[in-house]
């Protein structure tokens, strides 16, 4: 394997990573906290925010799945590439969102 693919690949795991973590973080708020909560509460917008953004996230990880794992070629590549761009943007702010609201 290249250089340039096992670089591929630790960012795929990197990207994994914080999907799983993410995922987790959402999941123990609605254990602990409750739906009520999490929807209704005083921070329901940026819940709702972090959920759209796992969602996103996971499609676009998801998108790599398929890229990696099949020959697409022409206008579904650019799909999967919109998708990929969408979650990583996505992924950005919730980083911002952090930096600068918490």
């Amino acid at each position: 394997p290249s250089i340039e693919n096992q670089d591929s690949d630790a960012w795929f795991g990197v990207e994994i990573g914080f999907n799983v973590f993410y995922i987790f973080e959402i999941v123990l708020k609605l254990l602990v906290r409750g739906r009520r909560w999490f929807f209704l509460g005083a921070q329901w917008s940026w819940n709702l925010y972090d959920l759209i953004v796992v969602v996103i996230s996971l499609t676009d990880l998801i998108a790599d799945v398929i890229t990696r794992s099949s020959n697409l070629r022409g206008s579904d590549m650019e799909v999967i590439g919109t998708l990929a761009l969408l979650g990583r943007l996505a992924r950005l702010m919730r980083l911002l969102r952090f930096k600068i609201f918490g």
